[in-house]
């Protein structure tokens, strides 16, 4: 009697476990890390838009964070402020501003890069604010705004060979309206927090209506 042998079951290998070196993890997260940067659109890292203005070869651009709808169209209705709080509009759209950049301060503090043919609003506390525009042609602008009231001025470039600097000259509403309709808007910054009016009676102020 002959005894047939059943031929052996191959034994399944059991699951792989893989522990990458701790090196080789920092550089899959550094990868990954540099694709995300990469993947990301121009003009929209770190919540900021681009904005750009031609003439002719020359191209001129800046950045500020990016604005709500709602908030663009406040700029140009040029809508006034909500109670408790004052609203300046600087306007910049010469016919002799081309190029370059211009930083609009307030109360000593940078608000944003202005570039020619772009408007920008900022809300703040009533009372008195300092506004500046560097490079600068002026001392600053004594600004007086008070609860719901909207004020405008004009960035204007001196025009002679040795005036390179801007002066804010206070424009009515009316006037201001126009120009704002041909600008970029830039953002409608609110300031009402970070900036504290100073008081109104040891400083001069500008007469616009």
């Amino acid at each position: 009697m002959s005894i047939q042998r059943q031929p052996a079951t191959p034994s399944r290998p059991g699951p792989i476990t893989f522990a990458p070196h701790p090196a080789t993890m920092a550089c899959l997260v550094l990868a990954t890390g540099l694709l995300t940067a990469c993947g990301t659109p121009a003009g929209t890292r770190g919540a900021q838009a681009e904005s750009c203005y031609r003439h002719g070869p020359i191209r001129t651009c800046t950045s500020a964070p990016t604005s709500t709808p709602a908030q663009i169209q406040a700029v140009y209705r040029m809508a006034p402020p909500p109670a408790g709080r004052g609203r300046a509009l600087i306007v910049r759209n010469h016919w002799a501003d081309a190029h370059g950049h211009a930083m609009l301060q307030l109360d000593g503090q940078t608000l944003v890069d202005t570039i020619p043919c772009t408007v920008v609003a900022v809300d703040v506390l009533p009372g008195v604010h300092q506004l500046q525009i560097e490079p600068a042609a002026s001392a600053s602008v004594s600004a007086q705004l008070g609860s719901g009231q909207l004020r405008a001025w004009r960035a204007v470039r001196g025009s002679g060979p040795k005036q390179r600097g801007f002066t804010l000259e206070p424009i009515d509403l009316a006037d201001a309206r126009a120009l704002v309709q041909e600008c970029r808007v830039l953002g409608l910054i609110d300031r009402t927090s970070s900036s504290p009016p100073k008081a109104p009676a040891r400083l001069k102020l500008d007469d616009a209506s």
